[in-house]
């Protein structure tokens, strides 16, 4: 190697590792005193019905750690003056996608564009509150989905927080799949989270929730998208399927959404 080559080698190394530490300074002052008030803390789907054992159908596993770590970071942001949102599934209790409006269809079964093109009313139990052509006008477009129990049903226990989180905890409260016929599972998608967040001039969004692995990787993507900065509090999270979860938090780590630990979390605060 010629002494010209070696320089710029070194000159390389240098640079590149100059960056590197660069890089890493600015991430770990993204939140600091001075961006307080431009960080929010947002808990995705922190019920009961997702996070109570005793309700069993869609429980996540360790649901009820979820809450209680998410409950630790909540106590944490609330001491620095930090706003606090809870966004939660609430559902009418005849959605599209509940099982129980169909007449020959369990929860987890399929129902596509193909099948419901050649129904008739009658395959819909009339307490359902869509039509057989809003049906069929929906999954045109979806193409196809699966169908769930009921859950989260709007004024029922399911809806409600999960101890020990309370609505107190929260500055704001925004429910999500409110209308009968949509499957929106980002807590961005037809809510008020965004204006909420543009409002207060937002910068930094904190997430914690369940699952990592359905409506909480498309909150945080599109709060990626919408350029955010966004941070996952690793012990406030779940997943329903470990190689989901996991494929999701890989992810994660390409899209620079940064997963930190309560700790970390209580590091960043106190700078």
């Amino acid at each position: 190697m010629t002494k010209q080559k070696y320089i710029y080698k070194k000159l390389f190394i240098f640079l590149h590792n100059t960056y590197c530490i660069f890089y890493i300074i600015i991430l770990f002052k993204m939140i600091n005193k001075n961006t307080l008030n431009k960080s929010a803390l947002v808990s995705i789907d922190n019920t009961q019905w997702f996070e109570n054992s005793n309700l069993n159908e869609l429980y996540v596993n360790e649901g009820e750690l979820a809450a209680k770590m998410t409950k630790e970071a909540v106590d944490m942001c609330k001491q620095q003056g930090m706003m606090i949102i809870n966004v939660f599934d609430n559902h009418p209790e005849w959605h599209v996608l509940f099982s129980s409006n169909y007449k020959n269809k369990k929860p987890y079964d399929s129902i596509s564009y193909d099948e419901v093109s050649n129904w008739n009313d009658d395959q819909i139990w009339d307490r359902a509150w869509f039509s057989l052509q809003e049906l069929q006008d929906y999954l045109k477009e979806a193409w196809q989905e699966t169908l769930r129990p009921d859950h989260c049903i709007e004024n029922t226990q399911w809806a409600e927080l999960m101890s020990p989180l309370k609505k107190t905890d929260f500055d704001y409260h925004i429910p999500k799949w409110e209308k009968v016929v949509n499957s929106w599972y980002s807590g961005f998608d037809h809510t008020e989270l965004e204006s909420l967040l543009k409002s207060k001039d937002i910068q930094n969004v904190i997430l914690t929730w369940v699952a990592t692995d359905y409506c909480v990787w498309q909150t945080a993507f599109d709060a990626m998208d919408k350029w955010y900065d966004v941070y996952v509090i690793n012990e406030a999270v779940r997943g329903v399927a470990e190689n989901t979860t996991n494929k999701m938090l890989e992810l994660f780590d390409n899209r620079w959404i940064r997963c930190i630990t309560l700790t970390e979390l209580s590091k960043l605060l106190s700078q």
